[in-house]
């Protein structure tokens, strides 16, 4: 009941201010074990977020979107590949 009522409140301050800094995505990321695997590439993602704004402006950032699309699209595919390459050779190659 505790998570229910967290995750409604961060998701009405979110959209009731837009100044509001936490997104309710890490409420539930932080109750998964892929949350030590998630934090880093969320910091990174957000830091990157954080500097095009401030030193070029939301054009910026709406171009470098296709980049960082294309970014996760490109590490999706490596980890298929790597699951079909580690499924055929028995499991001989590490994962990604």
């Amino acid at each position: 009941m505790m998570g229910f009522f967290g995750m409604a409140f961060l998701m009405f301050m979110r959209a009731r201010f837009y100044w509001w800094p936490i997104h309710s995505i890490g409420l539930l990321s932080c109750s998964s074990w892929h949350a030590n695997r998630l934090w880093l590439p969320f910091l990174l993602g957000w830091m990157c977020k954080v500097g095009i704004m401030r030193l070029a402006g939301g054009r910026a950032l709406r171009k470098a979107r296709d980049f960082f699309i294309a970014l996760i699209i490109v590490e999706a595919t490596m980890d298929g590949v790597s699951t079909i390459v580690r499924t055929i050779s028995g499991g001989h190659v590490p994962g990604f």
